[in-house]
């Protein structure tokens, strides 16, 4: 819906046109009036209209001075003027400074009404290719943090060539070398839910400021959240030539003073050392650890040197090799005693528990994580399960329920995932869902996610068992249609070309050679003239 601003010192001008449009046609939902082009960019400044109608020659601010005042504003209306002039050179000046279009008076209403349309038609045009832009925009953001989490949870190994590969692969602007500094913010958000919070909007609110005062940005693409029970805790990634120690300490005092008067939280603020991205799964888990031995020492500001805890009150940790030997061997007997023993240890201790169970919880996942990406299954699988999402926002709340996160976790990852995995038939629905597919763009990640695989894993897996690479095997089943096309229809080359999946024509034609050994036309041709013997001896040689 649109506001149009008429520009005249013609008040009869101005009443014609009103009188004379059907606003609902052009989809107006109010008309301003303006008798000079001081009032004109009045109401543009306060109004914002989408279609300005303006005459040129007014007393004290003439129309081209609006165009001009128009062009420099932060949002880009159409405009067209209304006038008696047939000058050149106020033509070219309009189209210099941006006028859609050029109507000479007396108004003609079919004139009038062509131009509103191209002006609307441009303007929508305008706004879809923004919000394509914006759309694109939000999606590689998206992209980038999803990579960055699941780094920093050591979803793609420790080792610097594995992580460039990862990027790479992602064509990501950011390099393994990049030099980063992380900085963590967490907070216990109990007293703000209590005080009418909601969970949703206090998160948001909590990383928005974290972000805006901490980062200075508001893109949230070098953000991680991670939200349990109780605690909130973002996790900021600084440039590092913009992350100087003493002046990122200053931003979290100010962010622990504005969370205090804004959001009723009390966080507390760990800042990291300068480390190269690929280091991000080694410190990444270091810092989370030395965040869980502060988090209860609110409105703090501590750095990673700084917040050690002498060895005598380090919490039980996860021997991780030996609940990876626990899960391959699937004994699930051992597996429950040593998360038991751990969980006996945090409950006779009583002085840091809490801390102790978030850092059970974090080594836990981590373990999972990993057992899960050495066997080619994509980690984010485990949190498909309702059930594990909601133990999982439930863990830290004690030691009960984390051992129920922990059993579940195992019980979950052993007889689905694993068993999904091993099984014969991961290769049968791989080929199935193309067979449904094969005309669409199929991309190897998303073929991968259905079965619960790695798209490395896929691929290697995909050529051992079929004989042939994923792209061979659709190229091979959207040939079969292509001939069937040809046989049947009278479809043009390049409609069967786009029918079947193929972009390009030439790339079409290239491939229907290299397995018919003969071009689509030549193709269409002999079968169509009968000599079938030729054209299958051919097929067979392809």
């Amino acid at each position: 819906m649109m506001k149009l601003l008429i520009c005249d010192d013609d008040i009869s001008t101005i009443d014609f046109i009103q009188n004379s449009l059907d606003c609902n046609e052009f989809g107006i939902t109010k008309i301003l009036r303006a008798y000079n082009g001081l009032t004109a960019k009045e109401i543009i400044a306060e109004e914002r209209p989408e279609l300005i109608l303006c005459d040129i020659g007014m007393p004290q601010c003439n129309g081209i001075e609006v165009l001009k005042y128009v062009s420099k504003a932060e949002y880009h209306p159409e405009f067209a003027f209304l006038t008696c002039y047939e000058s050149f050179e106020y033509a070219r000046e309009a189209v210099r400074y941006g006028a859609t279009n050029y109507l000479t008076k007396p108004i003609n209403l079919n004139e009038l009404r062509e131009a509103l349309l191209q002006m609307i038609a441009t303007l929508r045009a305008k706004q879809l290719a923004q919000e394509s832009t914006e759309g694109s925009a939000h999606h590689a953001d998206l992209l980038l943090n999803n990579f960055l989490q699941r780094l920093r949870d050591g979803l793609y190994g420790e080792e610097k060539i594995r992580i460039a590969a990862a990027m790479g692969r992602r064509s990501l602007e950011l390099q393994p070398d990049s030099c980063i500094r992380c900085v963590l913010v967490s907070a216990d958000s109990t007293n703000a839910l209590k005080n009418g919070w909601n969970r949703d909007l206090l998160v948001y609110s909590f990383n928005y400021l974290s972000q805006e005062i901490v980062a200075e940005r508001q893109d949230f693409a070098y953000s991680i959240v991670d939200m349990g029970e109780r605690f909130i805790t973002v996790t900021m990634l600084l440039r590092a030539e913009k992350a100087v120690e003493q002046e990122v300490v200053r931003r979290c005092d100010h962010l622990v003073s504005a969370c205090r008067s804004y959001l009723i939280l009390q966080p507390v603020c760990l800042v990291g050392e300068v480390i190269q991205l690929w280091q991000l799964p080694t410190q990444g888990p270091e810092l989370q650890r030395r965040l869980h031995k502060i988090r209860l020492q609110s409105g703090q500001v501590r750095l990673f040197r700084e917040a050690s805890v002498p060895a005598g009150n380090v919490p039980p940790a996860v021997d991780e090799t030996k609940i990876l030997d626990c899960i391959k061997r699937r004994d699930k007997t051992e597996y429950v005693a040593e998360i038991s023993s751990i969980a006996n240890k945090i409950s006779v201790d009583k002085t840091g528990s809490d801390c102790a169970i978030a850092l059970l919880h974090h080594d836990l996942i981590r373990a999972f994580n990993t057992y899960l990406n050495d066997n080619a299954i994509p980690a984010h699988a485990l949190f498909q399960d309702e059930m594990i999402r909601e133990l999982d926002g439930t863990a830290e709340r004690s030691v009960f329920d984390m051992m129920n996160f922990a059993v579940h976790l195992y019980d979950y990852t052993v007889t689905h995932l694993l068993e999904l995995a091993d099984s014969e038939n991961v290769i049968s629905k791989v080929k199935r869902y193309i067979t449904v597919h094969y005309r669409e763009n199929i991309d190897r990640d998303i073929v991968a996610s259905i079965a619960f695989v790695t798209p490395n894993y896929l691929s290697k897996r995909f050529r051992s068992e079929v004989g042939m690479n994923m792209r061979e095997y659709i190229n091979q089943l959207r040939i079969r249609e292509a001939k069937r096309l040809l046989l049947s229809t009278d479809f043009s080359i390049s409609k069967i070309a786009s029918d079947i999946g193929f972009d390009n024509i030439s790339y079409f034609s290239t491939v229907f050679r290299k397995q018919c050994g003969v071009s689509p036309a030549d193709w269409r041709n002999r079968k169509g003239s009968g000599d079938t013997d030729e054209v299958e001896r051919t097929i067979a040689k392809g």
